[in-house]
């Protein structure tokens, strides 16, 4: 983690105050809150510092721009790797075009490169122009699926994530990792949490047969398992088999699986989203058809 830092910055001749830890400020949190909330319709935070830290100008007390940090530890086929995605990328309206992302990432930059494996992020295709400048290369990522998974008569139980029991059951599970992934999140309680706690809190479910907590839906009649965690005897297709109902379903990952066997795969593609991986990385997603995890995007 890096030194706090509170300074003084001039850009283009206007005076900002810069911050890398907003945790301890309730007043600068709550800026933060509200134009993440303008800008990200309805997103907040309920804390952040830790492996998620925003870096944010300020202006008469009240959050200008921020670009913020988040380390994520991996697993990658079985060795430990240190990431960092940029993310929460947002400027106020009164102050675009005046050099403040620019300025931010610039410092962002001279923090973080060469100090991590992977330094990455995930863009509006409206900016895609911005992050070249800085180093950054588009990349493709991909998704893998699977169709002839025999249902099974046993069905992963639904969690209810507003219950401390649950929650609890949830970060026992993740600690464990996912035994079928090549590219597993690590350590990142908080953002994990985000995910089962808010943003996936209603597809969370338990397989008390195999002992493994699931993340998966149905969307526009597609299935999708966005990831497994716990330790288990069970396969892999014995865990999909308690959330299939249909054998001629197609089950989509949203982690690539160690072993591809039955697999196909594609690009994956997410709505106004372009991947960018900065030049310093070492770059796993050029020689390898790779995704990180879903429920690592943040």
């Amino acid at each position: 983690m890096k030194d706090k830092i509170k300074s003084e910055v001039i850009i283009n001749g206007q005076s900002y105050k810069f911050y890398n830890r907003i945790g301890d400020s309730k007043e600068l949190l709550a800026s933060f809150n509200s134009l993440a909330s303008r800008t990200f319709g309805g997103l907040t935070f309920d804390c952040v510092g830790g492996y998620y830290e925003p870096h944010v100008l300020v202006r008469e007390g009240q959050v200008c721009a921020n670009i913020s940090v988040n380390q994520i530890p991996f697993v990658f086929d079985g060795r430990e790797i240190f990431c960092v995605q940029l993310g929460t990328v947002m400027t106020e309206e009164a102050y675009r075009q005046r050099g403040l992302s620019r300025w931010l990432m610039e410092y962002i930059l001279s923090q973080w490169e060469g100090q991590c494996d992977v330094l990455y992020l995930y863009a509006n295709d409206s900016v895609t122009q911005f992050y070249p400048k800085f180093g950054f290369v588009e990349e493709k990522q991909f998704c893998v699926y699977k169709q002839g998974i025999e249902p099974s008569d046993k069905r992963a139980e639904k969690l209810r994530m507003d219950e401390e029991e649950s929650r609890r059951l949830a970060l026992e599970k993740y600690a464990q990792g996912n035994p079928f992934s090549r590219l597993c999140m690590r350590k990142n309680d908080t953002l994990f949490s985000f995910y089962a706690n808010r943003v996936m809190k209603d597809c969370v479910f338990y397989s008390r047969e195999y002992d493994v907590i699931i993340f998966a839906s149905e969307e526009a009649g597609r299935l999708y398992c966005y990831d497994i965690f716990g330790r288990t005897e069970g396969t892999l297709e014995d865990i999909l088999g308690e959330i299939t109902t249909d054998k001629d379903q197609k089950i989509y990952l949203g982690f690539t699986p160690k072993e591809m066997d039955g697999f196909a795969s594609e690009e994956y593609i997410e709505e106004d989203t372009t991947f960018f991986v900065h030049r310093s990385s070492d770059n796993i997603f050029r020689a390898d058809r790779l995704m990180f995890p879903v429920i690592s995007i943040a």
